[in-house]
């Protein structure tokens, strides 16, 4: 059903603007096997991102990618994380972003756009945040120098997130709650 919708809902906008482009976004992880890990992270990799590409990736002019992180598998399964962690309980994994991106053009074919990416830091944390960032954007231009056709990249994001009570710290740009006061973070 979902799926359907997606594919009526292309339709519907291209014969409304047949100039206009129409995608769909698609929550990501990259997933890396250890010695022994290979077909569950090769499980995780086809229910996760795969299905997922050549499904809804398939319709419309363009696939985006949400990405966060990484996981990895060995001989018994999925590795629990404990260094390099974000707030949310990610792993904060540079080289995702630019396998993702890259997996994203390989099954559909089509352009990429990043649509979130980012890390729940709080302020005291901006150096890492910063350093995070611009590693990420340093694996995203290596696979656009490859060939990888990305259209752009949407950082997750300029303003503090409101979810989970304005709890969240994944901004450029902080918010002071108790006085509704921002300031520029890393």
């Amino acid at each position: 059903m979902l799926l359907d919708a997606h594919s009526r809902m292309v339709d519907a906008v291209h014969a409304g603007n047949k100039d206009a482009e129409v995608g769909v976004t698609i929550s990501m992880q990259e997933h890396v096997a250890e010695p022994g890990g290979e077909e569950f992270a090769k499980a995780a990799n086809e229910k996760l991102n795969l299905s997922w590409l050549r499904s809804a990736g398939a319709v419309g002019d363009f696939v985006a990618v949400q990405d966060y992180t990484r996981h990895r598998y060995n001989s018994q399964g999925r590795i629990t994380e404990t260094e390099n962690m974000e707030d949310a309980g990610y792993t904060m994994a540079p080289e995702s972003l630019g396998a993702t991106v890259r997996l994203a053009h390989e099954v559909t074919g089509k352009p990429v756009w990043v649509t979130e990416h980012g890390a729940d830091l709080p302020t005291a944390r901006d150096a890492e945040r910063a350093a995070f960032i611009t590693a990420s954007l340093g694996g995203l231009h290596d696979a656009i120098s490859d060939g990888v056709p990305v259209a752009g990249y949407v950082h997750w994001s300029l303003t503090d997130n409101w979810e989970g009570g304005g709890r969240r710290r994944t901004a450029y740009a902080q918010s002071n709650l108790s006085c509704s006061k921002r300031s520029a973070g890393a």
